[in-house]
């Protein structure tokens, strides 16, 4: 099965809703000491953020059965942290800190967490792992992409927030 950019876009505006809905969880538990998990003495490095972030991609291209939970999980991460840094840093510099890294890395995230579900969903239907192979295999070139993007944006933040 060939990877579609229309799987994409439904996958972005189901994980979207997901935002919605996670925000306002946040949002309405709000803790005012939690943030404080979120501050660092040092911003990491370029080699940290390029460990983390292939450890991430790595999750997903191997960790396929329980990609619902990894996108849940991820999000979460991703809301808190954008949250507890307005509470601490303000809108301002949340956003500089954001972009550029977060213009590419974010949707990357999107594009490797759905072909990961997509993974899931052909595992769970055909129950087969020769279909996994296959689907990974028609699709190699944008699993390639996918990576450099990750590459692409830790040299980014890297450059950007590294030490």
């Amino acid at each position: 099965m060939k990877y579609r950019l229309e799987n994409y876009f439904t996958w972005i505006k189901c994980c979207l809703v997901l935002v919605v809905i996670i925000t306002m969880i946040i949002y309405i538990f709000d803790v005012e000491n939690i943030g404080e998990y979120y501050q660092r003495e040092t911003l990491p490095s370029m080699i940290e953020i390029l460990k983390n972030n292939s450890k991430n991609f790595i999750m997903y291209m191997f960790l396929f059965i329980i990609s619902p939970i990894l996108i849940i999980m991820d999000i979460f991460n991703i809301v808190g942290s954008i949250y507890f840094g307005i509470k601490m840093f303000g809108e301002i510099e949340v956003i500089l800190r954001l972009v550029p890294h977060g213009v590419f890395e974010f949707p990357n995230l999107m594009l490797y967490s759905s072909l990961s579900w997509m993974k899931c969903v052909i595992f769970y239907k055909e129950k087969s792992i020769y279909k996994i192979f296959q689907f990974v295999k028609e699709n190699k070139k944008i699993y390639m992409f996918s990576y450099f993007l990750v590459v692409f944006s830790a040299v980014l933040e890297g450059v950007f927030y590294g030490n």
